[in-house]
C-alpha cells in the first residue's frame, strides 16, 4: 500500500507533467478509441449480432410492418377538408402515442445490439407506462383524450387529464400512474407480473441501490461489476417491449 510519502510525490509529478500528458493523451486518443472499436467493441457487437441476430432482424421487422400499416391507417381514418386532414380527438392523441412508442421501440433495440441490458428496460418502462395512457384513452371518452392533448402546453406533472374519466371524477388528490395501471382491466396474475417488471424498471431508471446492485446485467452471485454491454439477460427487456408495443399499437389500429 502506498505511503503518505510516496503517494504525495506521485501527485507532484502529476502536476508538474499535467501539460504533457494532455498533449499525449490528446495525441493518442482516436488511435486508441479505433483499436478498442477493432479489438473489443466491435467482436462483441459481431458475437451478440451472431447470437441475437435472427431476434433482433424479428424485432425490426415488427417496427417495419407496424409503420407502413400505421401509414395506411392514419390516411384511411382522417376526414379531408380541403388542403387540411382532421382526426378525432381520441384517435389523433393514440397516434401521436404510437409515433413515440415507435421511436422508443427502436431506441430500445439500439441498446440491446450495443448489450446494454439495463439501458434497454429503462427505456422499455416508457413504453409500459404509453401503453397503459393508449389502453385508458381509448376506453373513456373523447374529452379524457382532448385533456391528453391540452395538457402537453402546461408544467402539470400528474396525470390530470384522466379526472375527466368517468371512473375518476369523484376522486381527491393527483392521478398517478399507479391509479391508471390499476384501473386496467389485467388478471390478477398478469397485473402483479407487470407491477414488479416496471418497479424493477423504476429502480434502475431512479438509481437506487438495488438498480445499482442487483441489475441484470450483474450475474448472481455477484462477483463482477458490469461497466459496458452484456449479452446477459437480453431477452427480458426485448420480450418485454414487443409485448408493450403490440398492445399500443393495438390500441391504435383499433
Amino acid at each position: 500500500m502506498m505511503s503518505t510519502v510516496e503517494y504525495d510525490e506521485q501527485l507532484r509529478l502529476l502536476h508538474e507533467n499535467c501539460d504533457k500528458l494532455i498533449q499525449e493523451y490528446e495525441r493518442d486518443i482516436y488511435k486508441d478509441v479505433m483499436e478498442f472499436r477493432v479489438k473489443e467493441n466491435n467482436i462483441f457487437v459481431a458475437n451478440l449480432a451472431g447470437i441475437w441476430g435472427q431476434a433482433f432482424v424479428a424485432y425490426e421487422a415488427m417496427y417495419l410492418m407496424t409503420i407502413e400499416l400505421g401509414k395506411k391507417h392514419i390516411n384511411i381514418a382522417g376526414t379531408k377538408k380541403g388542403n387540411n386532414i382532421n382526426y378525432g380527438n381520441k384517435f389523433f392523441a393514440i397516434m401521436n402515442i404510437h409515433g413515440r412508442a415507435c421511436q422508443i421501440f427502436m431506441e430500445i433495440l439500439c441498446l440491446l445490439k450495443g448489450g446494454f441490458v439495463d439501458g434497454a428496460l429503462a427505456r422499455w418502462r416508457s413504453l409500459f407506462e404509453l401503453s397503459i395512457y393508449a389502453m385508458f384513452i381509448n376506453k373513456n371518452n373523447d374529452e379524457v383524450a382532448s385533456a391528453y392533448m391540452k395538457q402537453a402546453n402546461t408544467g402539470e406533472k400528474n396525470a390530470k387529464w384522466a379526472k375527466l374519466a368517468d371512473c375518476f371524477k369523484n376522486h381527491k388528490g393527483n392521478i398517478t400512474f399507479k391509479l391508471l395501471f390499476e384501473n386496467r382491466d389485467y388478471p390478477d396474475e398478469a397485473k402483479d407480473i407487470w407491477q414488479k417488471q416496471y418497479e424493477l424498471a423504476s429502480k434502475i431508471v431512479h438509481t437506487s441501490p438495488q438498480g445499482t446492485m442487483k441489475r441484470i446485467g450483474v450475474v448472481e452471485p455477484i462477483g463482477a461489476m458490469v461497466a459496458g454491454g452484456t449479452n446477459w439477460g437480453l431477452h427480458v427487456p426485448a420480450e418485454h417491449a414487443v409485448i408493450s408495443f403490440h398492445h399500443i399499437s393495438e390500441e391504435f389500429f383499433s
